[in-house]
């Protein structure tokens, strides 16, 4: 596993639209719809500590219940965390 971090060495694609959130844990949360199936793609996970997890093959209904969670860090280690595939830079 690695952990994305913001820097000249290792730079996210800051196209992608973020969302910055209100979370005792999670910084920002944002979603690319990017792979062979449709409807899914790679949800980026921002802590405050600036380590950025990638969960791939996540549905965007998913991305989307995240977002609209009432406590973001809740939804993420209840459901999020233990169910998707995960790469750490």
């Amino acid at each position: 596993m690695e952990r994305l971090r913001f820097g000249e060495d290792n730079q996210l694609n800051e196209d992608i639209e973020r969302t910055y959130v209100d979370s005792s844990n999670i910084k920002s949360i944002w979603f690319e719809l990017k792979g062979r199936v449709p409807g899914q793609g790679v949800l980026y996970i921002e802590f405050l500590s600036d380590a950025v997890y990638e969960y791939h093959r996540v549905p965007e209904w998913v991305a989307e219940f995240l977002l609209q969670a009432p406590s973001k860090g809740r939804m993420f280690w209840r459901r999020v965390s233990r169910s998707l595939l995960v790469t750490i830079k």
